[in-house]
């Protein structure tokens, strides 16, 4: 039998499980329990291996940083690596669906929060690759109590860990594991013992262990309570074990309705479906399709309890090789129903076994079954009480696997036989049937096969086709159709004589059906052609009374009519649409003359204007083209349109009368506007030019339409004001400018400027002159104007207020910017400290160094003589980029010590945030601040500092919170304590000091573990500074997993990242 892989505690460690982390302990692990198989030998014996389910806890659980990406509802999550898939999983954050938004590798465990009660994946044809540890605890696992579902789908998943993508421990009960649209590579898929599989959509499951580096070997494709295949799946296997193993009392094997599953095995060895709790119920759904072949037995050496196919299933199960148990092992009742088919093949072994309980096996009006064996009985019974019936068409035995049946058994008249019998063993007991008895030696017979009466069926496969075909026609002569004859008569007919074998008779029933197709035909064409005529015809006209013409009805029209008439046999309907025919011809005609007419009318008319606004004319337009357009508006019948055009004509001799005027006026415009320049430049104004001239120009141009004429014309008129109002203005300005340059002066000799003369009054002068043409006047204005500003152009005007930098107890110096080349004066307490602005505007003032506070003023002199206004500021304190260090403070410390930064001169003491006192920096950058008292108690008594305390040194009021240094007051410092170790020893016991965080074991210098504040398996530190470290197994220099033993060193520190930390030893005895 199959090696069992129930789990039991295990006590060991591996060696790279010890080196990969001294954060982990040993704890209850979990391996497959062997047990012997029932013959060593065998080629059954499925491949030997261990699975360990790890259970290996971390000494701090790590919590991930990451979150679950692009939150969509509530209960949903998109995750893009694997750190937001175990946040999404491990937290109880509501989160139920997650979507991966890209491919992601499974590199470490992923426990699912206890609190989670099911659980969807969505893939979205992404990837989940298993790159991390194996074992039960190794990729996804739960453990929970409450965890009810797991579904995934759309996801390609590239396996290594034999305990399945998600792990479902044993623990966990009655978990429904969903997998819908999968593509599985890996060496198992699914461990779920005590819950349920479900297979949906389209999957593909290929087992085996050369998918992912490093991967287990493969195993079964499920371990599960039961399994349930619903949609399209294919599986491979490749490996001896069972393809789908169950421990439970009462599994269900279930192939859904409608499913397609096809299962491949190129390893013989433990059956497809092999339960070891309980035995098995399997039923194929109806409709469903099952295919098993390869080299393992359906049910190996496990049996069915119940074994069913329904109605229209399709079973086939075909096994090569030495395999020999049998194919499938029965332990109670089979049915295979109406139109089922059932095919169970083998090299070796029995076909089917009925084990050793009352039994039923029913043959229930199935499409076909076949049974059989090359080496051994298509039917072994062990059972002291098998009944089994049929009701077949027909039923054939064979004591050979090839060749003819040995006998073969019909119903009569086409009809059904039935038969049952009852066994005992091999050997029938009592037989009963209809039309006839036998019985079925099982020892001897090596093939069964049963179901439909193929021969019996073809006969009436004929009379069906005959009937069918013949009643399409009235008699014998098959010339004329019957008249309930249809093409659905004639499609049932052909469906018929389809099921024929090819003959004689199948040729002439095919012969009569063509005719009948053509005969139908044309009895349709010509109804059809009758109804085409008739549609085509009446159509042309309005209603019944065939006197007015559908809009739509024109000469293609009446053409198409006439062929459609054409094809009619002469007759009176023929006669009666010809004449409607001819009728709409001659209306046609009428109505075509008249548009032709109208047609004629609307373009003279309308072709007067430029568009269809209808109110500019053509260019062309004169009154010739208005009286033609007259003569044929003339011709037209009254009515609105003939309304319409004589209007549009009105409109055209109007607009004709008003451009005719429209072109006097515009000559008039014309000579008064070009008249007022001296030629057609456009650029020099008629001496007697004048504002009168102008305006009398205007008035033409303003008679004239918009346009481009009119533009020009003003365009002109506007240049001709341009050049009147220069003159005027040219004038004006030269006066000005005169005015403003020599009244800057005393008299005409200009060389003293009035008192009134300054900076503005030059530039209102100079603006003015930059008004005049060039010329020699303006030279000389300008030559005037440039004495003047050299007469007003002294330095008088005082440098800008120097920018100064800001200035610390620690600066040496005044630093900043102003004028180059002014003297820079700085004035601290009356004494005066000087230096220069550099050319580029820098200044720098050596000074002593001043206490915070003091005022700094400033002055920039130029070399004029010119002060500046004084810029001033005060001192502040010297701050340094880092903060003090304190060294440990104990309860009722008088002082605090420490060192501070270059540069520090003084630090302040606060003590539980409340500010107390400042102190100076020595120059060795050590300070010592008072703190015998830290202040008073409600009762007024003097307080000092208690364990607890939290004790800050900053440097003043402006110190940001980076900068200050904090501490706690601590008790005396406890030296590091083990006590004495046994042989042996579970734990290694002592006292650390209180507060401390870490502590490792070492045991002959190789690192075991370490231990923190956190109680866990691997030990722990208790607030007070007492611990106890796991020692129950260690690994020694050689790498052997032992227990403590005298001589062995013991050594406890506070871990490998404490440099020059304690260490306390202790020798085992």
């Amino acid at each position: 039998m199959k090696k069992s892989k129930m789990l039991k505690p295990i006590n060991v460690m591996t060696t790279s499980f010890l080196l990969a982390s001294t954060l982990l302990m040993p704890s209850a692990g979990f391996a497959e329990e062997l047990s012997t198989p029932k013959n060593e030998e065998s080629s059954n014996s499925q491949e030997s291996g261990v699975k360990n389910q790890e259970a290996r806890t971390q000494t701090n659980e790590t919590k991930s940083s990451g979150k679950a990406a692009s939150k969509m509802m509530v209960n949903e999550a998109v995750v893009n690596n694997f750190q937001e898939l175990k946040a999404a999983l491990e937290t109880d954050n509501g989160i139920t669906a997650i979507h991966l938004g890209q491919n992601i590798d499974i590199s470490g465990a992923i426990k699912i929060h206890p609190e989670k009660s099911e659980i969807v994946i969505e893939g979205n044809d992404h990837t989940l690759s298993e790159t991390g540890a194996v074992g039960a605890s190794g990729g996804i696992y739960a453990n929970g109590k409450i965890l009810s579902s797991v579904h995934v789908k759309n996801v390609n998943i590239k396996g290594k860990n034999y305990y399945g993508l998600i792990t479902i421990h044993d623990v966990t009960k009655n978990v429904e594991q969903i997998f819908e649209n999968v593509n599985y590579s890996g060496p198992q898929l699914i461990w779920n013992r005590n819950g349920i599989a479900v297979f949906k959509g389209v999957n593909d499951i290929d087992i085996n262990n050369t998918t992912m580096p490093g991967s287990s070997p493969a195993h079964e494709m499920a371990e599960t309570g039961s399994v349930e295949i619903d949609g399209e799946t294919k599986i491979s296997h490749n490996n001896g074990y069972s393809l789908i193993w169950s421990v439970t009392k009462e599994p269900q094997f279930k192939i859904a309705p409608n499913a397609n599953v096809k299962i491949f095995t190129s390893k013989s060895g433990y059956g497809v479906f092999y339960a070891t709790g309980g035995d098995a119920d399997f039923s194929i759904g109806a409709n469903a399709k099952l295919e098993i072949d390869g080299k393992k037995g359906v049910t190996g050496s496990g049996k069915f309890k119940s074994f069913n196919v329904d109605a229209g299933a399709d079973v086939q199960m075909n096994r090569s090789g030495t395999d020999s148990y049998p194919m499938v092992s029965l332990y109670g009742p089979a049915q295979i129903n109406n139109q089922a088919k059932l095919h169970v093949t083998t090299e070796d072994g029995h076909a089917l076994e009925v084990e050793n309980k009352p039994t039923t096996i029913d043959f229930n009006t199935p499409e076909n079954v076949v049974l059989s064996s090359v080496k051994k009985q298509a039917l072994n019974n062990l059972s002291t009480s098998l009944t089994m019936s049929m009701d077949t068409g027909m039923l054939k035995l064979w004591t050979s696997p090839t060749g003819d049946p040995a006998n073969s058994h019909v119903g009569k008249s086409g009809g059904n036989l039935t038969w049952q019998g009852i066994y005992k063993y091999n050997v029938a007991q009592s037989i009963g049937g209809n039309p006839e008895n036998f019985n079925i030696e099982f020892s001897k017979t090596k093939k069964i096969e049963l179901g439909k009466d193929v021969d019996g069926q073809a006969e009436k496969d004929l009379t069906d086709a005959k009937n069918k075909v013949e009643d399409l026609f009235t008699d014998d002569k098959f010339d004329t159709l019957e008249g309930t004859t249809d093409q659905g008569a004639i499609d049932e007919a052909q469906k018929a004589v389809n099921k024929l074998p090819e003959g004689a008779e199948k040729d002439r029933l095919q012969d009569l059906l063509n005719k009948a197709q053509d005969l139908l035909n044309k009895k349709e064409q010509a109804e059809k052609d009758l109804t085409d005529a008739k549609n085509k015809v009446e159509d042309l006209f309005t209603d019944d009374r065939f006197d007015t013409l559908e809009g739509t009805t024109d000469q293609g029209a009446i053409d198409e009519a006439q062929k459609a008439v054409n094809k009619l046999p002469e007759g009176a309907e023929k006669d009666r649409l010809q004449d409607l025919l001819n009728q709409a011809q001659d209306l046609l005609n009428k109505k075509e003359q008249a548009e032709k007419d109208l047609t004629d009318a609307k373009n003279k008319v309308e072709d007067l204007f430029t568009d269809d606004k209808f109110d500019t004319l053509e260019g062309t337009t004169d009154q010739g083209a208005i009286d033609e357009a007259q003569k044929a508006v003339n011709k037209l019948p009254e009515g609105a349109e003939k309304d319409r055009l004589q209007d549009l004509l009105n409109q055209a001799q109007d607009l004709l009368n008003k451009k005719e005027q429209a072109e006097k006026d515009l000559t008039d415009a014309k000579n008064k506007v070009e008249d007022l320049f001296t030629d057609d430049k456009f650029d020099t104004l008629e001496d007697t030019t004048d504002q009168e001239a102008i305006d009398e120009a205007q008035k033409a141009v303003n008679k004239l339409p918009e346009g481009a004429e009119k533009d020009r014309l003003q365009d002109l008129l506007n240049k001709a004001q341009d050049l009147l109002n220069k003159e005027e203005q040219a004038e004006k300005d030269l006066t000005d400018a005169k005015n403003k340059v020599e009244d800057l002066f005393t008299d005409d000799k200009f060389d003293t400027l009035e008192d009134t003369t300054d900076q503005e009054a030059i530039d209102e002068a100079q603006k003015a002159v930059n008004k005049l043409p060039e010329g020699a006047e303006k030279d000389r204005l300008q030559d005037l104007l440039n004495q003047a500003q050299d007469l007003l152009d002294k330095d008088i005007t005082a440098p800008d207020a120097p920018k100064l930098n800001e200035v610390t107890t620690n600066s040496k110096e005044v630093t900043g910017s102003g004028e180059p080349e002014a003297n820079v004066t700085v004035t601290i307490n009356s004494k005066k400290y000087t230096g220069v602005v550099g050319p580029e505007g820098k200044f720098k003032v050596a000074i002593p160094n001043q206490p915070v506070h003091t005022v700094i003023t400033v002055t920039l002199t130029d070399a004029a003589g010119n002060v500046s206004e004084s810029s001033s500021f005060r001192v502040v304190q010297f701050m340094p980029s880092e903060p003090v260090k304190i060294n440990p403070v104990y309860p009722i410390a008088e002082v605090i010590t420490g060192t501070a930064p270059e540069g520090a001169t003084i630090v302040r003491l606060l003590v539980n945030g409340e500010a107390l006192r400042t102190a100076p920096v020595n120059e060795d950058g050590t300070f010592s601040i008072y703190s015998k008292y830290v202040g008073v108690d409600e009762n007024g008594n003097n307080k000092t500092l208690q364990v607890g305390d939290i004790v800050t040194v900053d440097y003043g009021v402006r110190t940001p919170s980076n900068l200050q240094a904090h501490t706690t007051v601590i008790k005396e410092a406890e030296k590091l304590q083990v006590n004495p170790v046994a042989p042996n020893a579970d734990y290694v016991t002592g006292k650390a000091s209180e507060g401390t965080k870490s502590l490792r074991l070492l045991v002959n210098g190789i690192a075991q573990r370490t231990v923190s504040l956190t109680q866990t398996g691997a030990g722990f530190i208790n607030p007070d500074g007492s611990y106890q470290i796991y020692s129950r197994f260690i690994v020694d220099e050689n790498g052997v997993t032992r227990r403590l033993q005298a001589g062995d060193v013991i050594e406890v520190d506070n871990g490998p990242l404490v440099v020059g930390g304690e260490i306390a030893k202790t020798v085992v005895k």
